[in-house]
Parts: C-alpha cells; structure tokens; sequence
C-alpha cells in the first residue's frame, strides 16, 4: 500500500477530514479517489 494512501486513512479514522484532504487532493488513482468520497461524506 502507498504510504500516501495509509497517511490519508490514519487521518480519517483520527477525525480529520480536511488533513486528509490535503493529503489526497490532486491524486487521481482508484484508492485517492475512494478516500476523497469518503472525507467529504
């Protein structure tokens, strides 16, 4: 799994939605795009 993608979940499932945002914002793979829906939900 891309480090990216692990920072971005641990940060959702801390309450952080807008960090992982940042985290994923210009990604544009399957699981960036995935974790994005899910932090604006």
């Amino acid at each position: 799994m891309d480090a990216l993608i692990d920072q971005t979940g641990r940060a959702l499932a801390a309450g952080d939605p807008l960090g992982a945002l940042k985290r994923v914002a210009l990604r544009d793979d399957p699981a960036a795009l995935a974790l994005r829906g899910i932090a604006m939900a």
